[in-house]
């Protein structure tokens, strides 16, 4: 499929056209495979534009989260551009990625209302005891968790979010819920880009 073609695929899936750097933070290209020191810029404009990029994912992460601090909820993006794999000539791409921005629920009710607002997933949770904010209500536990997949199973993407770490990603996966979101498991670990490919492995 060459670039045209893709752009008016993902153009039909209702999302909007980004263009983003092609540069990214180390720390960041380090976590999706990226950081090589063949891929470093010699003078990078700045700190957090240091290396080529490795995949599209972190700009339309980025340009979502500007989006969203500005007050847009309804975030679709897509991109079709560079990546850097190495150095060498082959190891440049052509690639296509999309992101969209989806509504936080903590229960039943609120994913009644949540509904109506046609998001592109529901995240549900928090499934486990969480620091990373004060929650409204208690945790949802593994049990309510499957039963809120098998009541909403094809009709919305589902995500499980709230206290989840390697340790039980296996369990909340056995739900049947479509994906699971994390963040100390990943921001806390001593070995950041292991604990990132040990949760990718979980979903294969």
């Amino acid at each position: 499929m060459n670039t045209i073609m893709r752009k008016r695929a993902l153009a039909a899936r209702n999302l909007m056209e980004a263009v983003t750097w092609s540069f990214i933070a180390k720390p960041i290209a380090e976590l999706f495979g990226g950081g090589a020191p063949e891929l470093a810029l010699a003078n990078p404009i700045a700190a957090d534009l240091s290396d080529m990029r490795p995949s599209l994912i972190p700009g339309l992460a980025a340009a979502a989260e500007r989006n969203a601090r500005r007050g847009f909820r309804d975030i679709g993006l897509f991109e079709v551009g560079q990546i850097f794999l190495g150095a060498g000539e082959r190891d440049q791409r052509i690639a296509a990625a999309g992101l969209r921005l989806g509504l936080s629920t903590h229960g039943f009710h609120e994913m009644l209302i949540a509904l109506h607002f046609r998001p592109s997933y529901l995240a549900m949770g928090a499934v486990f005891p969480t620091t990373t904010k004060q929650m409204p209500t208690a945790p949802q536990g593994l049990v309510r968790l499957a039963h809120y997949v098998a009541l909403l199973r094809g009709k919305i993407p589902l995500v499980a979010i709230g206290g989840i770490d390697a340790s039980v990603i296996d369990a909340v996966l056995a739900t049947g819920v479509g994906c699971a979101a994390v963040v100390r498991a990943v921001t806390e670990a001593p070995d950041l880009p292991g604990a990132v490919r040990n949760l990718q492995a979980r979903f294969r």
